[in-house]
């Protein structure tokens, strides 16, 4: 029986537009054949799939993820990335974007190299889409657990290094946009294909404003790591509010952001171009309760990932988990919030034509969530996860 040609029936199923009742998906060779409503019949050797009136939805898309399942991106292996992408597919999460902390030039390098050979290769779990290069050329003022050693101003030859090692595979590129050069950084970054992201920053609401007129076009985890709004100088988050167009991150662990907050920031900035990633670290998914991220030495606690001195060090929170909670702290409809984890970040990173929502052509990545979203069947490009 071929493994990714499925009929999932009895679902509602989630489109950018509405929600199908009593519908069905029809999947052959890993793709989306047909979309439609009532019964259908399954063709000899299609696997079938009750969804009992749950809901179906894209798979999710990850663009900030550090780690899970006990590995970390900056473990360096194969091994190591498939760890990764195993524990993202069984929460539901069916694309990532594996994502460096400062470190050594050498290390992160070495670790591009491995998450542009993983991603060449078998799939094994959640699909890796690329690297996610946080720093090192961020703002030292706004390091969070960066370690300070490894902070630099930014440089254009060291970026093509970077991009040397990881070729096609580097996606994003987050930097601080206040700091010296980083424009000429943005600026190569773009003609790369590389998108350029502001994130751990002290800039001035002007700075932001220059940066974006710049080319940046897409900030990280919003609130966190970013000068804040005050009366007489908006920051960077001011600049995130006045600027609808910019992809924003928001991590929706209720640790990171006070959930108020994240309410208010969606109302203001909008839902088109807003994105929900975890900034999961190595423990998610697992009982771990001591840990490493790079060098730094941390532990789980009180639902979230610390440091030792208590700062907060990444989260182990998973997507579902963040759509689950946007239920719970706004009014924006299941397609609205659903989107935010789906076709937004696959638009984001240009991928809107195979990826990040359920349309005949496209690959089959679905999940069929039960009422507390947590998922009943996972499937990725076709074959199953969970």
């Amino acid at each position: 029986m071929p493994q990714n040609n499925w009929l999932i029936r009895n679902s509602q199923i989630v489109t950018p537009l509405r929600t199908i009742s009593d519908g069905f998906v029809k999947v052959e060779n890993g793709r989306i054949a047909a979309i439609g409503q009532g019964e259908a019949r399954a063709p000899n050797g299609f696997e079938v799939y009750n969804a009992e009136g749950r809901l179906l939805s894209p798979g999710l898309i990850d663009l900030h993820v550090h780690g899970g399942g006990g590995a970390d991106t900056l473990d360096g292996t194969s091994e190591a990335l498939h760890t990764i992408a195993l524990a993202n597919a069984h929460m539901g999460t069916t694309s990532i974007l594996p994502t460096l902390i400062s470190a050594s030039e050498r290390r992160m390098m070495e670790a591009l190299g491995t998450i542009a050979r993983t991603a060449e290769g078998p799939r094994k779990g959640a699909v890796i889409l690329g690297a996610h290069l946080e720093g090192p050329f961020i703002n030292a003022q706004k390091r969070g657990v960066h370690p300070a050693e490894y902070i630099q101003d930014p440089s254009v030859e060291i970026f093509h290094q970077f991009l040397k090692a990881a070729g096609k595979w580097l996606k994003i590129l987050t930097l601080a946009p206040e700091m010296p050069q980083a424009l000429e950084v943005v600026k190569g970054s773009i003609a790369a294909g590389v998108i350029p992201s502001a994130g751990h920053t002290a800039a001035t609401y002007l700075q932001m404003m220059a940066g974006f007129d710049a080319g940046i076009c897409y900030a990280a985890h919003a609130f966190n790591a970013m000068s804040g709004f005050e009366s007489r100088e908006p920051g960077a988050v001011g600049a995130l509010l006045a600027s609808p167009q910019i992809w924003t991150e928001v991590i929706a662990d209720g640790l990171h952001v006070h959930p108020a907050s994240v309410d208010i920031f969606l109302r203001a900035h909008g839902t088109e171009r807003a994105l929900l990633v975890t900034d999961a670290v190595r423990p998610t998914g697992t009982n771990m309760k001591a840990f490493k991220m790079g060098d730094i030495e941390a532990e789980v606690r009180n639902g979230g990932s610390f440091t030792k001195q208590g700062r907060l060090c990444g989260s182990i929170l998973t997507m579902n988990v963040a759509v689950k909670n946007l239920t719970r702290w706004t009014k924006l409809p299941i397609q609205e919030i659903l989107r935010m984890g789906t076709s937004n970040p696959a638009r984001a990173l240009g991928l809107e034509e195979t990826k990040g929502s359920i349309g005949v052509g496209k690959d089959a990545d679905l999940v069929v969530f039960d009422e507390n979203f947590k998922p009943t069947l996972v499937l990725v490009e076709g074959n199953r996860a969970l």
